[in-house]
């Protein structure tokens, strides 16, 4: 995972130092790019399913008032939020980089030393950290094998020091811890139902169905208790399996983020194909 983490820093590091060192290049990519957008009626009978599992389960039903103000499943930009190319954090994203994507290189000694992103069919410009929330919580393993936070700070880190050695210091004050947290937060909440949607294809089983089958146990473990959203919407933050219940600076303004986003629908759901921000002047 730390090397796709690495890996994912460098692209989104370089793609944002772009615009500033070549402002003609990004335009002309964007007239090629794409969201995932397959039919709303698929989307959304998945979602519905997906929904109306988290209403009936024990120990997240609660949540399920919360996620339906979050976001507005019946608008296909709450999957895949744009951003314009000249938004600061614009990059081009993968939208659909998890593991299943990452091509790993071992070395002699057979240990994971690279990884190279792999199927850009859907890439479009958006806030790099998208796609970070996105690979974390579709492809950390149950129980955590690494530590959420931890890969957080790598990415982080690792996108600043490309940031400083391609001498791009308007793009480096975004990477400043502060500017970070804040965007992840928003960038969290605009991927909830993205992430949720992934989480029954990354637990699918031989023989099911992902537009028919109801989502199965698998699934179901991965938004109890894995690196994903729900456990954050809740403040219930249960990826230190280490240190227990500790929640960092980045859980705690993720959580907050969601409190906040949650308390009364959003006008404009996160319609933000047409808007400049993710909503965020709305938080």
């Amino acid at each position: 995972m730390r090397a796709a983490i690495t890996s994912l820093a460098k692209f989104h590091a370089i793609g944002i130092s772009i615009k500033h060192k070549a402002p003609e290049f990004l335009p002309r990519i964007e007239k090629f790019s794409k969201t995932m957008l397959t039919g709303l009626d698929e989307i959304r009978h998945v979602i519905d399913m997906m929904l109306t599992a988290i209403k009936g389960d024990p120990e997240i039903g609660q949540l399920y008032e919360r996620i339906k103000a979050t976001c507005d499943p019946d608008e296909l930009s709450t999957y895949y939020t744009e951003l314009a190319v000249d938004h600061p954090w614009a990059c081009v994203v993968h939208a659909d980089f998890w593991l299943n994507n990452a091509l790993m290189h071992k070395n002699a000694e057979g240990h994971v030393d690279d990884c190279k992103l792999v199927d850009f069919q859907t890439y479009y410009t958006s806030s790099p950290l998208t796609d970070l929330v996105f690979l974390l919580c579709t492809s950390l393993r149950l129980p955590h094998d690494e530590d959420f936070d931890e890969l957080v700070e790598t990415y982080r880190a690792e996108a600043a020091r490309v940031l400083t050695k391609l001498d791009c210091p308007e793009a480096l004050e975004l990477f400043t811890t502060e500017k970070f947290d804040e965007r992840l937060r928003l960038d969290a909440t605009a991927e909830l139902l993205h992430v949720i949607e992934m989480s029954k294809i990354v637990e699918q089983r031989e023989g099911e169905v992902y537009e028919e089958s109801p989502p199965n146990e698998h699934t179901m473990s991965r938004l109890q208790g894995g690196p994903g959203l729900l456990d954050l919407v809740n403040s219930r933050v249960r990826i230190h399996p280490r240190g227990g219940l500790g929640v960092s600076r980045i859980t705690t303004r993720l959580a907050q983020g969601f409190a906040t986003m949650s308390r009364a629908r959003l006008p404009t759901g996160l319609k933000t194909a047409q808007t400049p921000d993710h909503a965020e002047g709305q938080t």
